[in-house]
């Protein structure tokens, strides 16, 4: 926690953050005429958008930590940075889902081998329990894999995944106290600005899946379950809901893999919500879970999990778009 950093700590996180965010400002600000004509997002009958708009703007909050990170010399930001440039690569061109599934296993297994979590707990299981360590790192590979499609998943509206991110960014910096998120958080939140309603310009699947990435290494970086099954409650307001998607659209025989508009966002989008107030409802709720966490603990955080599920139980069955309209 920044309590416990020393002054000169401080003036260098204050310095890092004014010039990771005024840079990645400027470079949206500059960028954006070549983002519009060379990477449209044009709008078809699965956008929550009716003008054609700027994406890939999730490269100002891939670029700017990256550059901090070559010389601080961290690899969590070197290697989401890698696999954000072929997601930078199907913004443009749309490469195969085999592809970009195959290419986000291999990052996750190479922040697994990596992370605190392999070398200080997991490499333990390989003497003393094979089949169960094989287990666990399939395991824990399949489930970085859904996070970040998860979130991608999520971008969907204005502000929406920026907002919940930087909720979950924040929060894994105050508990865990990661330096390499500073530069990350400050520009992120630049972009934000720009991608609240109405945007300006969209991240692009560059941005959503970096962030599902970077999630994923957090996870990775920490061997406390408690403190991790925490963060994973902060982001239970984007990560259910894409998750509950998933399993109703597999329950009702859908093609899971399919681009719709069945999430809980977008169906409250639809139901007449603007972006920005649907945004803030799921941003708010990462909130106060933060904040439960933060100060309450564990156990009150998950009760505030529960209180948001009715809450979006509600809004699901009495508010928005019927999910039934969805189906074939």
């Amino acid at each position: 926690m920044l309590s416990s950093l020393n002054l000169l700590s401080k003036n260098e996180y204050l310095i890092r953050i004014i010039i990771s965010f005024i840079s990645s400002w400027c470079f949206i600000n500059n960028a954006l005429p070549f983002l519009k004509k060379y990477f449209p997002d044009k709008p078809n009958k699965r956008s929550s958008h009716s003008v054609i708009k700027a994406r890939a703007g999730g490269v100002s909050f891939v670029l700017i930590p990256f550059l901090f990170s070559l010389f601080d010399h961290d690899p969590e930001i070197l290697i989401c940075s890698a696999f954000a440039m072929v997601s930078l690569i199907d913004d443009k061109f749309n490469i195969s889902s085999i592809f970009r599934y195959i290419s986000q296993i291999l990052v996750v297994i190479v922040l697994l081998v990596n992370s605190i979590l392999y070398k200080n707990f997991l490499i333990s299981f390989i003497d003393l329990n094979l089949f169960f360590f094989i287990f666990l790192i399939v395991f824990l590979t399949f489930s970085g894999t859904a996070i970040i499609n998860f979130v991608n998943f999520m971008d969907g509206i204005d502000g929406l995944v920026s907002g919940s991110m930087l909720v979950i960014l924040i929060t894994s910096f105050y508990l865990l106290e990661l330096n390499w998120l500073i530069s990350l958080i400050a520009s992120l939140l630049a972009f934000f600005i720009w991608n609240w309603y109405p945007s300006k310009l969209f991240m692009g699947d560059v941005g959503s899946t970096f962030l599902g990435a970077i999630f994923v290494t957090v996870i990775f970086s920490n061997v406390e379950f408690k403190t991790n099954l925490g963060l994973l409650l902060v982001s239970f307001p984007i990560i259910f809901d894409a998750f509950f998607c998933v399993l109703r659209r597999y329950i009702n025989k859908q093609n899971i893999f399919e681009a719709h508009k069945s999430h809980l966002y977008q169906r409250l989008s639809q139901a007449g919500f603007k972006h920005s107030t649907v945004s803030t409802i799921y941003i708010s709720s990462s909130i106060l879970i933060s904040l439960s966490l933060c100060f309450g603990g564990l156990l009150i955080s998950f009760f505030t999990c529960i209180v948001i599920f009715i809450l979006g139980w509600y809004l699901d069955k009495n508010v928005a778009l019927p999910f039934r309209m969805h189906l074939s």
